[in-house]
């Protein structure tokens, strides 16, 4: 159950990050790095009653919500803070921006902003979205290594039409991972990455995985962290 799949932002160059959400074993708090954010918020992406089958609550109709600045900002991160919850009734996301450089005292600071409700965020139709993210551990071998799957789902209709399969760029802080595997899922008409992550003595990773074609970004920038 949950009120927002991810954090979405983009930046001043347009680039969309997308951050899937967690409830954490312990506390985590992340700083994204942007200059002239152009907007950022957290996102409802699961709208199928089948996503939650919960009659009362109706989480696949909770609305998004989006902060679009009405002017240059500056540089600064936008931050994410994930609570440890074991009840869905504790609002445990906490999502804001903070500038780079730090208020000074007896000095006045104003910032114009629009705070809207949206299903999901409107995108160009040359970018596609992370439609879900799923992770758990490997069987066999792999699991005595305390290795991780991922498998991450994009689409849009950039992808429905493309007639080559884009390459995946893929990262990690440390570890290791596998090369990628890229191919396309007819249920959504979109393209499902699935990669292993070997985090080895690492005690924290950051996962950084887009869409190519050749050069260019054809997707949602997906960002996840794993820790021990």
């Amino acid at each position: 159950m949950h009120d927002n799949d991810g954090l979405a932002i983009v930046n001043g160059a347009g680039e969309h990050v997308w951050r899937p959400l967690a409830n954490p074993k312990r506390l985590q708090i992340s700083a994204f790095g942007v200059n002239d954010v152009r907007g950022f918020g957290l996102i409802q992406r699961a709208r199928n009653l089948t996503d939650y089958e919960d009659l009362e609550a109706s989480y696949e109709r909770r609305p998004s919500a989006w902060v679009q600045p009405k002017e240059a900002w500056g540089n600064g991160h936008v931050h994410l803070v994930e609570i440890p919850s074991e009840e869905e009734i504790h609002d445990n996301i906490v999502a804001y921006w903070r500038p780079l450089e730090p208020y000074r005292k007896e000095e006045t600071y104003a910032f114009g902003y629009r705070l809207i409700w949206p299903d999901d965020l409107p995108l160009p139709p040359d970018r596609a979205i992370v439609r879900k993210t799923f992770s758990g551990a490997t069987n066999g071998a792999e699991r005595k290594s305390g290795a991780m799957r991922y498998v991450v789902d994009f689409s849009g209709p950039n992808l429905a039409r493309m007639r080559e399969t884009p390459t995946a760029a893929l990262s990690a802080s440390a570890g290791k991972v596998s090369p990628p595997a890229v191919q396309r899922n007819p249920l959504t008409r979109g393209i499902r990455v699935d990669f292993l992550l070997r985090p080895e003595d690492a005690e924290l990773v950051e996962l950084r995985l887009e869409l190519k074609n050749g050069e260019k970004t054809i997707s949602d920038v997906w960002l996840t962290r794993w820790t021990k």
